[in-house]
């Protein structure tokens, strides 16, 4: 004889859930974080990561100079730009909490996209425009370069980007009517 699964409320809609639904069957509500199959919504968690390395990136040094009596760094926080890109890192993981927590939210896939490529380009952009500024004021003595900042904010853009555009669609299941006995 098979067992018969426990009923539970669920939070949002209060209409009754066995125990071995992946989602309410009257609204579709999921435990945070669970995707349509039950498993960890993988794409979520890409997009949450990418947004922190795109603000940790921010703290990290930007650019270096080395010579012989020594070297030194400076991050995107000694400039000015670092708090425009902490803000864009924060809103990029914050946004890939949402989609963790609320999968179906209309509307975040797109955001998503936009951030991503906004974070790229400008990842792009304080690189070369970093590389330009450093070439103009190399010389035999200084060795300088782009800091390991900067790639990681466009490894954080990369992220982001490439789990809105290619992640599976996080949507809640369409309940299905079951017939009555």
């Amino acid at each position: 004889m098979a067992q018969v699964p426990s009923l539970s409320q669920c939070p949002a809609c209060q209409g009754m859930v066995a125990s071995t639904a992946v989602s309410c069957p009257h609204c579709g509500h999921r435990p945070a974080g669970m995707s349509a199959s039950g498993s960890l919504n993988i794409t979520a968690v890409v997009i949450l990561l990418g947004g922190v390395l795109f603000a940790v990136g921010s703290f990290l040094p930007w650019a270096t100079a080395s010579s012989a009596f020594g070297s030194a760094s400076k991050s995107g926080m000694e400039g000015g730009d670092g708090m425009i890109t902490v803000f864009l890192g924060v809103v990029i993981a914050l946004l890939g909490l949402t989609r963790l927590q609320r999968p179906g939210l209309p509307g975040n896939r797109l955001t998503m996209v936009l951030l991503g490529a906004i974070a790229i380009g400008v990842a792009v952009f304080e690189g070369s425009n970093i590389q330009s500024r450093l070439e103009a004021s190399s010389s035999a003595y200084v060795v300088t370069s782009v800091g390991m900042g900067i790639y990681v904010m466009g490894v954080g853009g990369v992220l982001a980007l490439l789990a809105s555009l290619f992640g599976a669609s996080a949507k809640p299941p369409v309940p299905t009517a079951t017939p009555a006995a």
